[in-house]
């Protein structure tokens, strides 16, 4: 058995995954706004010093009609990473997962928070969690600490 305080973060190499914090979320949001609204949250605690966050997020969406979306990880105010696509005039029922990838090089020791916001034009929607039926629609993040 290793005890608690056998190995230090100061003794693992750049690179050394510190901690993986994943979660789902199966709220529904529906959006025509050509503003950014929040849809969602995801943290992550105890992050040392001089460590990097990559953050993933799987987002379960449909976009209507001929329409295009955006969704984006903020971090703040600050945007860290976006997806954007549009149907091309072909209808969005057939919207395939939304995967965003980022990375936060300078995270707060501590508590890190990012939110997950979305937009759309005007005269189409975008959905979050699309369900039609289907009650296990998710969308997952993965909040990944790596030493620097």
């Amino acid at each position: 058995k290793l005890k608690s305080d056998a190995i230090t973060v100061g003794d693992l190499p750049a690179g050394s995954v510190l901690q993986v914090s994943m979660s789902e979320d199966s709220g529904y949001a529906y959006s025509t706004t050509t503003s950014f609204v929040q849809i969602n949250s995801a943290g992550i605690t105890g992050v040392v010093a001089g460590s990097t966050v990559y953050i993933e997020a799987s987002i379960n969406h449909l976009i209507e009609h001929a329409g295009y979306g955006i969704f984006a990880i903020f971090k703040g105010s600050t945007e860290l990473a976006r997806s954007s696509h549009n149907t091309n005039s072909n209808g969005g029922w057939r919207t395939p997962l939304n995967t965003i990838y980022a990375k936060d090089t300078s995270p707060s020791v501590g508590s890190n928070t990012y939110t997950i916001k979305m937009l759309s034009n005007s005269s189409q929607g975008l959905y979050y969690n699309y369900a039609s039926g289907d009650t296990h629609c998710r969308s997952f993040y993965k909040l990944t600490e790596v030493a620097g």
